[in-house]
């Protein structure tokens, strides 16, 4: 049971960063002042990103976070995909 509460502690804590790096992803977005440069830096980046990703090792390439990261990233250029 202990292993399980810090299992969930750890997952808490996890989307706790994710949210606060998607929000600052969104303070960016708005705030930068030249918004179509931030857009075509990112459009550059993401698809390299899930290359990368899928030659990483992460959690023993564990399939369910490979979908999870590169759903992730996706969400995030679809933010930037509505930028000039």
């Amino acid at each position: 049971m202990e292993r399980l509460n810090k299992a969930d502690k750890l997952l808490i804590e996890a989307t706790a960063r994710l949210t606060a790096m998607e929000f600052a992803f969104k303070v960016l977005i708005t705030t930068h002042p030249d918004l179509p440069k931030v857009a075509e830096l990112w459009r550059a980046r993401v698809n390299p990103w899930i290359d990368a990703s899928m030659d990483h090792d992460y959690w023993g390439q564990s399939k369910a976070f490979q979908e999870a990261l590169n759903g992730q990233l996706m969400r995030l250029a679809n933010h930037f995909g509505h930028l000039p």
